[in-house]
């Protein structure tokens, strides 16, 4: 009877001592992973020339730090033609035209990453277009990487237009939401 007891109060003891060991190791690796945080991305692309910043157009992109992908498209679909079939008929393509981001978060020690990608695009004025059959497209392209800081509107990416005297800027302030 003592040997029973004692065997019992034994596995107890072990099965206790195991139970304490799981909670630890699990408590370790949520600290290893903590939960992502989340954040407001206000992108503001602008056209600057001669110093002086004009047409800003406002983005806004809620992200999370876990390195997932997040994406802004707005524009409009412009039909080109491309032909025409035997009976005379148009033939078109249609494009994408506006603005297009991907952008991602990722917590690091020094701070907070972002990858963005971006696309801008829009239908030259007519008098730069001196074949108004065909159209002209301008565009303007980046892939940026930065370490940003909250509050404090950063410039991700600043493009010359090669057709004029105009520079395309964009910058980021990011909100860090609870």
């Amino acid at each position: 009877m003592k040997r029973t007891t004692a065997r019992t109060i034994l596995s107890t003891i072990i099965f206790l001592a195991l139970i304490s060991f799981c909670l630890q190791a699990s408590a370790q690796e949520k600290d290893k992973h903590p939960a992502p945080g989340f954040y407001k991305l206000d992108f503001t692309v602008y056209e600057v020339a001669d110093g002086k910043r004009s047409n800003p157009h406002t983005y806004t992109l809620m992200l999370s730090d876990d390195e997932r992908d997040g994406s802004i498209r707005v524009g409009n679909r412009v039909p080109i033609v491309t032909g025409s079939t035997k009976d005379d008929s148009k033939q078109f393509q249609y494009i994408d035209i506006g603005f297009n981001l991907n952008a991602r978060l990722r917590s690091t020690e020094t701070g907070l990453s972002l990858h963005a990608n971006f696309e801008s695009s829009s239908m030259a004025l007519s008098d730069q277009n001196t074949n108004n059959s065909d159209p002209l497209i301008r565009q303007f392209k980046g892939d940026a990487m930065t370490i940003i800081e909250f509050g404090k509107p950063t410039v991700i990416s600043s493009i010359d237009d090669v057709s004029s005297n105009k520079r395309m800027q964009i910058e980021v302030t990011v909100t860090k939401l609870k």
